[in-house]
């Protein structure tokens, strides 16, 4: 019995034994130091990881460069949308970048995916997104698109990198695409959020630019780029949108920045220079 009850003396993890514990040596050290390093780098892909798993119709999903984390932000279904809208508001205020004169009158520019900047960002079918696509020519050029809750979701990582590569600060995916929630709700909600900025929309759905006018947004420029589906193409939008109508050529000789000349053309074009005068000229 005496014995019995010195064993339940000692500390638990000694009981069954009645052995002190050793010291840990100094290697199981290192290598715990290590692991826990290992987790720590680590943590971020998981978290973001985490963030596209199991997406819901009204789900928020964001990621802008220059922001704390550089990974997916996700705004449950259920978070309120002033709030949402305003934490989307300061995220591209920084992705703006430092000293513009005024952040409240920045130029900002949001571009539907499908049917708009695809058209020079790739995405059409299977390992089909540009991996160098031509740079974006407008400031503070955002991509705002509906990705519905299904196998398509998985493509928005390569959605934002192909942005960025083209120069896009950020990326807003929006998971329902009308009604409360939907494409225009949210940017109504947006639009908000800013005070003098001079805003366009790319957009190639008129429903949704109708919508948008039903939200109360009336303050930006509604920019249609007429689909090439004849179907689609038909289904224009309401003139209380004011929206500008463009073709897909028009469009991308306006957003897309010119190719540079090569250096042996800047040098073919040199004698040019240093021609003779025109006779006009001399006179």
């Amino acid at each position: 019995m005496q014995k019995t009850q010195e064993n339940n003396d000692l500390p638990v993890d000694q009981q069954s034994t009645g052995k002190k514990n050793k010291k840990a040596p100094a290697s199981a050290s290192v290598s715990k130091d290590k692991a826990q390093a290992q987790q720590a780098q680590q943590a971020p892909k998981a978290q973001a990881q985490q963030a596209l798993s199991k997406p819901k119709s009204g789900d928020v999903y964001v990621k802008f460069r220059g922001n704390d984390s550089a990974d997916w932000v996700k705004f449950d279904s259920k978070q309120d949308l002033p709030q949402l809208t305003s934490e989307i508001h300061k995220m591209i205020l920084r992705a703006a970048g430092p000293n513009p004169e005024s952040k409240s009158e920045l130029p900002i520019n949001f571009f539907d995916f499908g049917g708009v900047a695809e058209h020079f960002l790739g995405g059409r079918g299977d390992d089909s997104y540009c991996e160098e696509p031509p740079r974006i020519a407008l400031q503070n050029a955002i991509i705002y698109s509906f990705v519905p809750t299904n196998k398509k979701f998985d493509d928005i990582d390569k959605m934002a990198k192909a942005a960025e590569k083209s120069g896009f600060i950020g990326i807003v995916i929006i998971t329902k695409k009308h009604g409360g929630r939907g494409k225009a709700d949210v940017l109504a909600h947006l639009v908000k959020q800013f005070e003098q900025s001079e805003i366009s929309y790319f957009e190639d759905t008129a429903e949704v630019l109708d919508e948008l006018v039903d939200c109360g947004c009336n303050s930006i420029a509604n920019m249609w780029v007429i689909p090439e589906n004849p179907e689609f193409a038909a289904m224009v939008p309401q003139e209380k949108t004011g929206a500008t109508h463009i073709s897909k050529e028009y469009f991308l000789n306006f957003v897309v920045q010119k190719p540079q000349p090569q250096q042996a053309q800047v040098v073919a074009s040199a004698p040019v220079a240093s021609a003779p005068a025109s006779p006009a000229s001399t006179n």
